[in-house]
């Protein structure tokens, strides 16, 4: 069989010149799938030169799939986006935020929360405004006077009247210094608890007794006196009721 393209003379029932290998008989050089002689014997199909449908020859071996980029499935991402990879990072800056904001309110609670001392500088400051109301607020949480109020049928003003309303007018310069822990009867702690819960309908958790030092101005005149203190604590506040006061 004559090339048309060299003019080879090819043995019958060739399908490609043994010169110069173009296609022989009525296969087109510019259509469809075409068969090439084996460059290392067998024959393997290659993509056609002008036009027509083809596959990608193997690069290295294989099927001719063009292989992932970044290893793993070659899944195509839109307008060349990356797969997007999960994190837990900010989950653990939340909670490693959280764990610090309660830290810092404990510690603020422990540094700058209520003490016996803090008890007493209040009460110090309710008598310098000469207002028994204050005074009362100074010794009593919210919600022993709302009690107060509500089973007494009276105000906090008039129940400060019925302990003498102005008797703080002519005093200034209070301050209260608070002194070493006395021994408390166990006995004597459960029946203040007792009577603190059934009386003004609050809990306490600590009860302490301690020497007070109370240095005031009244008509022009300084003193000191010292007495005895009930400290208590309810929920994160500590109270002080001096002994004698008549509240309790």
């Amino acid at each position: 069989m004559i090339c048309t393209k060299c003019g080879n003379n090819n043995p019958e029932g060739m399908q490609f010149c043994t010169n110069c290998r173009a296609p022989l008989g009525q296969q087109s050089q510019n259509s469809g799938f075409g068969q090439v002689p084996p460059q290392n014997g067998g024959f393997r199909q290659v993509p056609p030169q002008n036009g027509g449908f083809g596959q990608v020859p193997p690069q290295n071996g294989g099927s001719g799939q063009v292989p992932p980029q970044n290893g793993g499935f070659d899944q195509h991402q839109p307008f060349g986006m990356k797969p997007v990879q999960k994190t837990n990072t900010g989950v653990m800056k939340v909670a490693g935020g959280l764990v610090a904001v309660i830290a810092l309110v404990i510690i603020l609670i422990l540094t700058l929360g209520s003490s016996p001392q803090k008890a007493a500088n209040k009460l110090a400051k309710a008598v310098n405004s000469g207002n028994m109301e204050k005074v009362i607020e100074s010794m009593l949480p919210n919600k022993a006077i709302k009690k107060l109020e509500k089973e007494s049928g009276m105000s906090i003003s008039s129940i400060a009247s019925l302990y003498g309303a102005g008797s703080f007018n002519s005093v200034s310069n209070c301050k209260i210094k608070v002194k070493g822990k006395q021994d408390i009867d166990k006995d004597d702690v459960k029946e203040f608890k007792k009577e603190m819960k059934d009386n003004l309908g609050i809990s306490v958790s600590k009860i302490e007794v301690r020497e007070i030092e109370m240095t005031a101005t009244a008509y022009g005149s300084t003193d000191k006196e010292t007495m005895d203190a009930i400290f208590y604590k309810s929920g994160l506040t500590w109270y002080i009721i001096p002994v004698g006061s008549g509240l309790f």
